[in-house]
């Protein structure tokens, strides 16, 4: 597990529970996917097997994003 990876574990928090420990969560998940997202697209790689996986899982990613982004909104409902 990355230190990213550690951190999103450190941060959650166990105090609340139910639709705020959801709410954490998803909100979590919505920011660590576009953070990655942004990573993935800023990328200043020259190695072409490595340009090619993070080509191959931007979408991945994408989608993941846009799956957080829509349990979010329901959550909000």
């Amino acid at each position: 597990m990355d230190a990213d990876s550690t951190d999103m574990i450190d941060k959650m928090d166990d105090d609340k529970a139910g639709k705020d420990w959801d709410k954490g969560w998803v909100d979590r998940m919505v920011a660590d996917h576009q953070k990655m997202v942004n990573k993935f697209e800023e990328n200043n790689v020259h190695d072409p097997e490595l340009k090619k996986t993070i080509a191959e899982s931007l979408p991945v990613l994408r989608t993941h994003l846009d799956m957080a982004r829509a349990m979010q909104d329901k959550m909000k409902k």
